[in-house]
């Protein structure tokens, strides 16, 4: 029953005419079986060898005994993947999409697990699935009041200011990591308190492609072999003692920042960092939303770039600086980093 619906909805033309195109790419079901093998029960529309390889050997961190919420990226996709227990099954649905949003993903996951729960039915979530990529909302009943979600609504649970307070001026570390692409290695034993407070980073440079960077969860640090910039998180204890594996290690049970040693003249503070960092402060103590600290920051980094600008000089009808520019003029050893 459920192959003929799946092709029944391939074929019929009204459903396809009047979808438009959102960055949902599609949404899969995987059990574990009591032989402790992980089976693919469901998937919509379609899944490649390749990410199906991925995706079994992924679904399930060590903690995933327990209903759990956290994503992985694997090139430019999304795996945004929920935890929990359908019928004594230890069960993973995922929904994979060509954009980072996890709060929004997290609800549709959540609509996605109740409508499951309640019904045993794919089908059911194939339904809700057509229905966001013909850019309608989904809804949810549960216990009175109604659970809805819209993917074309923008996103205002950023917690860019928690972050910045939890560090206080500490957080130009992280900031200049980013900015000048250095490997940044994030920790916590918890996978879900690990991507809910490393997802915020990311706003600290927000020109900065994620596709080009961020590792919401590595299973072991060998994996950032090779990587010269990457902002990993990691479940890892004895993730510190690796200095090979990263510049600044983050861990974020303690709100503490170390430095590598090879990577200490990278980080030396000028005038420069400082005033970012107070304004950094200043701008968690505001009273402006998260998307106005976000404009915010990003316009104070374009001010820290256009001076670079300022100083390059044209060759091969490219901007360019060199070390010889930078020399020429004068500046302290600390910004000339």
């Amino acid at each position: 029953v459920c192959g003929l619906f799946y092709q029944i909805l391939i074929v019929r033309p009204g459903n396809i005419s009047t979808m438009v195109k959102q960055n949902l790419v599609s949404f899969h079901i995987i059990e574990r079986e009591s032989s402790q093998q992980n089976l693919v029960t469901w998937t919509y529309p379609t899944l490649t060898d390749e990410l199906t390889a991925y995706l079994k050997a992924r679904c399930f961190p060590p903690e995933s005994d327990k209903d759990l919420f956290f994503y992985l990226r694997k090139n430019n996709l999304w795996m945004y993947i929920q935890n929990y227990f359908h019928k004594q099954k230890l069960t993973a649905l995922i929904v994979v999409a060509e954009e980072f949003i996890p709060d929004k993903y997290k609800l549709l996951c959540d609509i996605l697990e109740k409508k499951y729960t309640k019904t045993s039915s794919p089908v059911e979530l194939v339904k809700l699935y057509i229905n966001l990529i013909s850019g309608k909302s989904i809804y949810y009943q549960e216990n009175g009041s109604e659970i809805g979600l819209d993917l074309k609504a923008r996103s205002t649970e950023v917690g860019i200011k928690d972050l910045i307070s939890n560090f206080g001026l500490e957080i130009i570390l992280i900031y200049n990591a980013i900015l000048l692409k250095r490997r940044i290695l994030i920790y916590h034993h918890d996978i879900e308190k690990l991507q809910k407070k490393m997802a915020p980073m990311t706003y600290l440079i927000p020109f900065r492609n994620l596709k080009d960077y961020l590792l919401p969860w590595i299973e072991n640090i060998n994996e950032l072999k090779g990587c010269s910039f990457y902002l990993a998180g990691t479940t890892e204890k004895n993730a510190l003692s690796n200095e090979r594996y990263y510049d600044l290690y983050v861990n974020l049970l303690e709100n503490e920042i170390t430095i590598s040693k090879a990577a200490k003249d990278c980080f030396t503070m000028a005038k420069i960092h400082k005033d970012i960092a107070l304004f950094l402060v200043q701008l968690s103590e505001s009273d402006l939303s998260e998307i106005k600290v976000i404009e915010q920051i990003q316009n104070k980094t374009k001010d820290v770039v256009q001076q670079l600008y300022s100083i390059a000089v044209s060759r091969d009808n490219k901007k360019m600086v060199t070390m010889n520019d930078l020399k020429s003029k004068k500046y302290s050893p600390p910004l000339e980093n």
